[in-house]
């Protein structure tokens, strides 16, 4: 799915289109457009590994 959804340009990574390979760092803002709607997310921490309780903690939504 984020694969696709990059490829059609609903994704931007730091205000740029987001490619499928890319590689994302703590402090990036990641844009998603998704049906009538639209989230801007910054990254937080990136694990290896993620449990479901910590995701929370991984980012914070702006808007």
């Amino acid at each position: 799915m984020a694969k696709d959804a990059c490829e059609q340009g609903r994704i931007f990574l730091n205000d740029k289109p987001a490619k499928p390979g890319a590689e994302v760092k703590v402090g990036d803002k990641v844009f998603v457009q998704f049906g009538n709607g639209s989230l801007l997310v910054e990254v937080m921490a990136l694990t290896e590994s993620c449990r479901k309780e910590d995701a929370p903690g991984m980012y914070r939504v702006i808007e």
